[in-house]
């Protein structure tokens, strides 16, 4: 001993379990880096505790075991491991203690840092020789290669190569290879038992000097007379040799043969008064007690990952080492020896405060145990056993044992001062400091840390020994309730950290951080040097003068100088700035990954709906901060932010610096941790988490920040690698000359009233129990890390195609003219440079160029789709967002296109086919702007591959349930600026006689006769040409606009798609006139502000309603061709919305009302006005075109009732011919000339010719002048024969009626019967069975026509215009019929003939006048009927109202010469 002198007996961080421990030696061997070395030493280290069942498989026993209670099936055996400094280290009481030898030694290799492994093996063995104790040897190798695999290992049988693999592989073989050690420590201890003797023992120990234990006693000295020297001396070393068969056995994990073991040897101890191992005794039964009532009870945590209990843990990633695996510093380690501890956690000192009597027997063993020490005062084997005790009663009661603790430490303060050696009495404040802080006495704690300092430096200890004192008033105290920590151990290069001091102490914190910058300065321990001057800048710039803290700049600059390189990167937080996370910046619109469904049905177009109002205010000051609110919560509740594998992504952070000293960052970036993805395979998971290097990819930046700079957000972007979840820890800083350091995210300094509150609730919870202390400035880095709040995390998806939309012209068309920008359809960038980018992100356009339209223009373009990402692109569906109604821009995109040319490389292009249209406004005459956007959502070929077979068609029309898939929505905004254009201001309806199309008794003419309507004016005799009359509707159109146009009518189109197909094919063309309808106006040229009229000739066939309303309109002209007959039946494109059934304020009082009603609506839906821009004349490089619908107002308005009974089914029809008079039956028929006849007319009448009226008298020519300049207009042209003035002539009158009247119902089917009036009444010819008898009154008339005279004042309207009595007394011969009388029953024809002569020479009209048409009603509905009329009239329309009584009238023409 004198040539080894003794320094210090107490050892730091004794516990009750401390002789449970075997102590083994990590070494590293070879030139292993210190990360490599920390990295591997973590995969062994985290096996502190081996269970005892899993050890049997790798036990051999060579002989019977000494063990009698060995708990194969519930024990375990622990290891404490030490590093090479700290086991070199000599423990003079280890003959006392046997867990202070070492036993065990295992070198840790890495091989590609090794170039002789055997010589490096030969080194390591020649290392072990200064542990003679170590009973097991281990040499592990990681990462060889295959020539170090391949050699030759003979003579080397304590050295095990780790085959190449994952971290999850190296982990699963730690654990085997650590039970076969602790197997071969268990074979070592039992061959220790059975080969003990009393000849090991030794009698003169260190305890047995009287420098240690004082001289003995004279009531001692005369017990001991009563035995011999050598028989005292043979029972010393018997009770000694139980005493260390004690040690062994609870060094094996077996208690219970433990405490055989020290019973005999407390017996042996108190007959020879061998004080000091009798003490040892009755600790370690203390010990095996405790440890026995452990196991009994289950306190120890069963290791669910073992591989030895399930072996499916060999393909599953460990989550709790994955997540120590990410960082690579040395607490690591540390961490890991947390997490596998046994003696610690809530489960274990449960457990043990469930055993009854066991805290009343450790107090009585421990006071027995001090009471015999005290008789030979070995005062610090008394510091060691209050010191286990303390540790003991605040694992088991926490801060409820606060006192007895705390008068314990008083005790332990006083016993320091008689001390012998100055490290023992340096140990007693440190040890006792840390009991303090276990029990929640954070203050006394510290105080008693800053008098071991002051201690030390009275002592004169080393700057380093007494730097460390000074480190661990800093550092947060050891909870014994949680695992135990090695951090003083293997934490290497940990950075400082402030948990200790409360936070109410501000002073004491910094001035704790002054005492270690000064003992580190004078240690020349630069990287603590850095350490405390970066924590006075960063936490305490407002407590430290602008002097003070330039000095502690320099000595920043001075440290980083002289720090060697490995130091240079720092763990932990250095100085400022502060880093204050805000929130992952969202994606941009067009990157952003979207869940949608994919296999039933794509996605519908969406409409927006605006911002919902926030109040009765103008202006909201509190608004946006709402807004902010409910976007954070949102993205709290909906998940963390997704970014997209390979993407740049972005995270918005604010930056600040505190001190009054500037700050220059040259490099600072984004670090994040990687916690993998659970659908990733176990050893691909695995092999991503042991290097968190591939998983993020920063993109660094620099900065210069002043001093005294408040919180200044920035953005700092980086590329995520790998699939899985990332969780921003903060940021990576490098300055001062390469130094680089970790500075997590600072948190808001509290204010004092959180202090406060803090305080108290830790000092009445203590350490252990109490919440977390709010960070003044930083987060700690010594604390173990935080559950990352919801928005510190990201997920990342997997890659995803990205697109660029873009609108262009149609190919063959040049989209306007680019240079003037006063041109249709796509306007230059300029024009649209006020529509904003998808979000401004880099795969949008600038800006997306505005369409200039006109009020119901259609423009076809093409949507470009760019694959700018480098995954093909499998699925994609397009939808259009309106903002506005439908009807007033309404855009088409082809989606089967679309999907034809899928799947889409990367970098390759497609397009598609839009079609863009502008509603038309009645009474609007400004340009207007109209916005939407067009959307399209796309998948990658990976993900759509196996949701799209199956038979289905991409949009997923099959059966199967749809599946959700992550894609992107990418949005191209389209505006459009919509000029006035044409707009249909009047519409009127005209007759004109054409010849017929097909013979009489032709289908057609059948059909015409059976609804109701004289299709031709067959002459009197057959060879005659037959005429019919036509219906020809005009449109007054007013052109509201700045561009030249030409306008038509034509049938409707059922969207915007046909009209554009129908102008590229050529075939939207007006209707062109037959050569009887010369001069008719079909086509007219519109220039702006002007008006003009166009006609249309109206089908016969309208008047059936059965045909939809398609057949009214003259499907012989060219644009029927282009358009299909479908487009009939359909909504106009163009107008502002489907034209629904027309509802007007009170039903229709007549059944002519109402079916003008639905005749006008039919017409509205059935033709549309077309027009084209005059392209030549205004200078354009494309005519646009374009359809105004027609105004159900207009045509109802213009509607007569003549042009009704023409257009819709009537209830009668009157039809009048003339033919001359033969000679020789003149006579005859004037007699007969009064009776009614059923035959029609005579034979070989002369045949019926196109004539006009002779011309007017000079006075009216004047005022034709113009029309007659224009030609003649088809409508003054008549179907007439000629006759002679004088000549006799035969007028047969034919009433035909179609049983199309509706029978006459009770009240109470007045309901019932209105809505059949008004729907059922147009329908097919209901039969004769529904027909009434119907009474016809009325006057013939005989009208001369002038020249010029049209159609529709040639016809009337309802009889009424005749020429006065006394003009027909000069151009009438015979009998005047005023009061004509037909009853004609439903399905018969009844004729009436009479004679007439024409005396004046002029072109003559044969027609009706004053006519009456009534339904005979039976006798009691009259009745019924009388007393309606006399009753009270509510509006109702009486029954006979809605009877269809229309006649139609077809008129006969004669000119006379």
């Amino acid at each position: 001993m004198a040539s080894n002198p003794v320094t210090k007996t107490i050892e730091p961080a004794l516990t009750v379990f401390s002789g449970a421990e075997i102590r083994v030696v990590l070494l590293p061997v070879g030139e292993a880096p210190e990360a490599a070395f920390q990295r591997y030493a973590s995969l062994i280290v985290q096996h502190r505790q081996v269970e005892l069942n899993n050890v049997r498989s790798f036990y051999k026993e060579a002989q019977k075991s000494p063990f009698k209670f060995f708990p194969w099936k519930t024990g375990n055996m622990h290891f404490k491991f030490l590093p090479e400094e700290l086991a070199l280290q000599p423990s003079p009481l280890a003959s006392l203690h046997n867990h202070r030898r070492v036993l065990g030694v295992i070198g840790v290799m890495h091989c590609p840092n090794v170039e002789d492994v055997s010589k490096a093996y030969a080194q390591f063995e020649q290392r072990c020789k200064a542990f003679p104790d170590a009973f097991t040897v281990r040499c592990f190798a990681f990462e060889p290669s295959d020539e170090q695999i391949q050699e030759d290992r003979k003579g080397q049988r304590n050295f095990i190569m780790f085959p190449p693999g994952d971290t999850e592989q190296l982990d699963n073989h730690a654990e085997v290879v650590m039970h076969d050690f602790a197997a071969c420590l268990l074979a070592e201890l039992e061959r220790w038992m059975l080969n003990a003797s009393p000849a090991m023992v030794d009698l003169s120990t260190l305890v047995d000097s009287p420098d240690f234990a004082g001289a003995s006693g004279a009531l001692e000295a005369v017990q001991t007379r009563l035995y011999s020297d050598e028989e005292l001396k043979t029972k010393k070393r018997y009770g000694r040799l139980q005493k260390a068969m004690g040690d062994h056995c609870l060094l094996a994990g077996s208690p219970l043969d433990a405490q055989d073991h020290y019973s005999t040897a407390v017996e042996l101890g108190r007959t020879t008064q061998d004080w000091v191992y009798l003490a040892a005794a009755l600790e370690g039964f203390a010990s095996a007690k405790v440890l026995a009532a452990a196991i009994t009870h289950g306190a120890f945590a069963i290791n669910q990952s073992s591989v030895f209990n399930d072996e499916e843990q060999w393909r599953t990633p460990r989550k709790i080492p994955a997540a120590d695996d990410a960082r690579s510093d040395g607490s690591a380690v540390s961490e890991a020896s947390r997490a596998s501890s046994a003696f610690g956690g809530a489960q274990f000192w449960s457990a043990l405060r469930g055993v009854d009597k066991l805290e009343g027997e450790v107090r009585s063993l421990f006071a027995d145990a001090k009471a015999t020490l005290r008789r030979r005062g070995a005062q610090p084997l008394l510091v060691e056993s209050d010191l286990k005790l303390a540790r003991f009663l605040a694992g088991l009661h926490g801060n409820l044992a606060r006192r007895e603790v705390s008068d314990i430490v008083t005790g332990l303060q006083l016993t320091a001062e008689v001390l012998p050696l100055p490290e023992d009495r340096l140990l007693t404040f440190v040890e006792g400091a840390q009991v303090l802080g276990a029990v929640g006495s954070a203050r006394k704690r510290v105080l008693l840390l800053w008098q071991a300092v002051e201690l030390s430096k009275f002592l004169g200890f080393p700057n380093t020994r007494t730097l460390d004192v000074a480190r661990k008033a800093l550092e947060p105290p050891d909870d014994p309730r949680d695992a135990e920590s090695e951090a003083d151990v293997w934490a290497k290069g940990r950075p400082l950290a402030q948990g200790a001091a409360p936070l109410t102490w501000p002073q004491v914190r910094a001035g704790c951080l002054e005492a270690v910058l000064g003992l580190a300065i004078y240690a020349r321990e630069h990287a603590d040097v850095w350490d405390a001057a970066a924590a006075l800048l960063r936490d305490h710039a407002s407590e430290l003068s602008a002097h003070r803290m330039q000095s502690l700049l320099e000595n920043l600059l001075a440290a980083a100088s002289q720090m060697a390189a490995p130091d240079k990167n720092r763990p932990g937080p250095g100085p400022p700035p502060l880093l204050f996370f805000q929130a992952p910046r969202q994606p941009p619109l067009p990157q952003r990954p979207v869940h949608f469904n994919i296999g039933l049905q794509r996605p519908g177009n969406g409409t927006l709906t605006g911002r919902p109002g926030s109040g009765p205010f103008l202006y909201d000051p509190f608004s946006a901060k709402r807004e902010q609110a409910a976007a954070k919560s949102l993205a709290v509740t909906t998940g963390p932010v997704q970014w997209v594998c390979g993407e740049l992504a972005g995270v918005e952070v604010e930056v600040s610096n505190p001190s009054a000293v500037g700050m220059r960052v040259d490099k600072m970036t984004l670090e994040v941790s990687y916690l993998g993805d659970a659908s990733m395979a176990p050893s691909e998971y695995m092999t991503i988490t042991s290097s968190t290097q591939v998983a993020w990819k920063p993109k660094p930046v620099s900065l210069n920040i002043p001093a005294n700079t408040k919180p200044v957000r920035i953005v700092l972007e980086g590329t995520p690698l790998l699939k899985g979840m990332l969780v921003l820890t903060g940021c990576r800083l490098t300055a001062f000359g390469g130094v680089s350091w970790f500075q997590p995210w600072s948190q808001r300094p509290p204010s004092m009233a959180q202090q406060l509150a803090y305080s108290t609730r830790r000092d009445g919870a203590g350490a252990g129990e109490g919440p977390a202390a709010p960070a003044a400035g930083g987060v700690d880095a010594g604390s173990s890390d935080a559950v990352a709040a919801p928005e510190a995390r990201v997920f990342v998806v997997e890659p995803l195609p990205l697109v660029q939309l873009s609108l262009q012209p149609a190919e063959g068309t040049h989209g306007g003219r680019q240079d003037a920008g006063e041109g249709l359809g796509l306007l230059p960038p300029s024009a649209g440079s006020n529509v904003a980018g998808a979000d401004g992100s880099a795969a949008a356009p600038a800006g997306p160029r505005a369409l200039r339209l006109l009020q119901g223009q259609a423009y076809a373009g093409q949507l470009t789709i760019t694959n700018c990402s480098k995954v093909p692109l499998g699925w994609a569906s397009v939808s259009v967002r309106h903002k506005e109604a439908r009807g007033r821009l309404a855009i088409a995109v082809d989606s089967a296109a679309l999907l034809a040319q899928l799947p889409l490389p990367a970098g390759q292009s497609c397009s598609v086919p839009v079609t863009v249209s502008a509603g038309v406004r009645a009474t609007h005459a400004a340009e207007e702007l109209f916005s939407a956007e067009i959307c399209v959502e796309c998948v990658s070929q990976e993900a759509a591959g196996p949701l799209l077979q199956g038979g289905s068609d991409a949009g997923g029309r099959g059966g199967a349930a749809p599946q959700s898939v992550l894609g992107r929505h990418a949005v191209l905004p389209v505006q459009a600026h919509v000029q006035p254009s044409a707009q249909v201001v009047q519409v009127g309806f005209r007759d004109i006689w054409l010849p017929a199309r097909q013979a009489a008794g032709s289908p057609a003419a059948a059909a015409a006769a059976a609804a109701g309507i004289a299709a031709a004016a067959p002459g009197p005799g057959s060879g005659g040409t037959t005429y019919e009359r036509r219906c020809v509707i005009e449109a007054s159109v007013s052109n509201r606009g700045r561009w030249p146009l030409q306008v038509w009518l034509g049938p409707a189109l059922a969207d915007a798609a046909q009209l554009v197909a129908a102008a590229a094919t050529d075939a939207l063309l007006p209707q062109v006139a037959p050569p009887a309808a010369a001069g008719l106006p079909t086509v007219g040229r519109l220039p702006p502000g002007r008006r003009c009229t166009v006609a249309y000739i109206l089908d016969a066939s309208h008047a059936d309603p059965s045909s939809g309303g398609g057949g009214g309109v003259d499907a012989s002209g060219p644009a029927a061709a282009g358009s299909g007959s479908s487009g009939l039946l359909t909504v106009p494109f163009g107008s502002s919305g489907p034209l629904p059934a027309p509802a007007p304020a009170r039903p229709g009082a007549t059944w002519e009302e109402q079916h003008r009603q639905l005749c006008a609506e039919r017409l509205s839906r059935a033709l549309a006005l077309f027009y084209r821009v005059d392209a030549e004349e205004a200078g354009l490089a494309d005519s646009a075109v374009g359809s105004a619908p027609l105004v159900h107002g207009e045509v109802y308005n213009g509607l007569s009732y003549h042009a009704l009974a023409q257009l819709q089914p009537c209830a009668l029809t009157v039809q009048l011919s003339a033919e001359p008079l033969p000679q020789p039956a003149q006579h005859a028929a004037e007699g007969a000339g009064g009776e009614q006849q059923s035959g029609s007319g005579a034979a070989g009448s002369p045949p019926l010719q196109l004539m006009s009226a002779p011309e007017p008298a000079a006075s009216q020519q004047q005022q034709q002048q113009q029309q007659q300049q224009q030609g003649p207009s088809p409508y003054s042209r008549f179907p007439a024969f000629a006759a002679s003035a004088g000549q006799p002539l035969s007028v047969t009158i034919t009433v035909t009626n179609h049983g199309r009247t509706l029978p006459y119902r009770s009240s109470s089917e007045a309901g019932s019967n209105e809505a059949a009036a008004g729907g059922a009444a147009g329908e097919a010819s209901a039969g004769p069975a529904s027909g009434l008898e119907l009474q016809l009154e009325a006057a013939l008339a005989c009208t001369p026509l002038q020249a010029g005279d049209q159609a529709e004042g040639a016809a009337g309207n309802g009889g009424s215009g005749a020429a006065a009595a006394h003009e027909l007394t000069a151009v009438w011969a015979g009998q005047l019929w005023t009061g004509m009388h037909f009853a004609v029953k439903p399905g018969q024809t009844v004729s009436q003939r009479l004679g007439l002569c024409l005396l004046a020479p002029g072109l003559f009209q044969l027609g009706l006048q004053h006519w009456q048409c009534l339904p005979v009603l039976p006798a009691g509905p009259r009745d019924q009927h009388a007393k309606q009329q006399r009753g009270d009239r509510r509006g109702q329309p009486s029954p006979a109202q809605l009877v269809n009584t229309t006649v139609s009238v077809e008129p006969c023409y004669v000119l006379c010469t």
